[in-house]
């Protein structure tokens, strides 16, 4: 990584460490799928869409139960960039479209040697007002660093990323929070449930601070207050 740099809150907040850029460190590790992901980040609070976790002829159903419109994704730990894979569909809004999503990314990851036992399926979030990136990735000198910017398909194409290191109390998180959401222009009403959302990753980061090597929610959708 760059230097770090110390950087002391212009509103008279308190001073708190934060790294320049994002820096992805090559590990090993068992990588954990996604609904694995969002049970475990569930328990500390991390608020998550309604979901539900279906075999491929079960997952009409589960989106009928869930109503529409609906996000379909296959699961599979080794498969890291599902998008990539074709392995992401959004937006279905009826059965048949469901159907045809599922039978594509079985077909899909399956001309990548993958196999799609259960599928995820999410209940879409319409009107956000922000989509925001929130995790952690672990620096071999400095240990593990929260993450916060800009997220969904603006993580790789614009540097809005600002990273704190871990552990930070509540104060200190509360004013990066801040900080983060007028350097992104996210209207301020939305701080609570913003906070929320990244103590919880905080939280969770230090709880297997020993273990953890990189996480990130994304997109953490923001629709008014919520």
């Amino acid at each position: 990584a760059g230097e770090w740099r110390g950087l002391i809150d212009r509103g008279g907040g308190p001073p708190s460490v934060v790294l320049p850029a994002p820096h992805v460190v090559a590990q090993t590790g068992t990588l954990l799928d996604e609904p694995t992901s969002k049970a475990l980040l569930g328990e500390y609070g991390l608020p998550l869409v309604p979901h539900r976790v279906a075999a491929p002829p079960d997952v009409v159903h589960a989106a009928q139960g869930l109503g529409y419109p609906v996000a379909v994704k296959a699961i599979n730990a080794e498969a890291t960039h599902k998008a990539k894979l074709g392995g992401v569909q959004l937006g279905l809004r009826h059965g048949n479209d469901v159907a045809q999503a599922v039978d594509d990314i079985v077909a899909s990851y399956g001309a990548h040697d993958l196999r799609v036992d259960q599928l995820l399926v999410e209940k879409m979030v319409g009107g956000a007002d922000a989509e925001l990136v929130v995790g952690c990735v672990r620096d071999p000198r400095f240990g593990l660093a929260l993450v916060l910017g800009a997220g969904g398909t603006r993580v790789e194409a614009v540097n809005q990323t600002q990273m704190l290191l871990l552990p930070a109390t509540a104060t200190v998180l509360a004013h990066f929070v801040g900080r983060a959401m007028a350097s992104l222009g996210v209207d301020e009403v939305a701080f609570d449930s913003i906070l929320t959302a990244v103590s919880a990753v905080a939280r969770f980061a230090d709880d297997h601070r020993d273990t953890l090597i990189e996480l990130d929610v994304n997109p953490l959708m923001i629709t008014g207050d919520r």
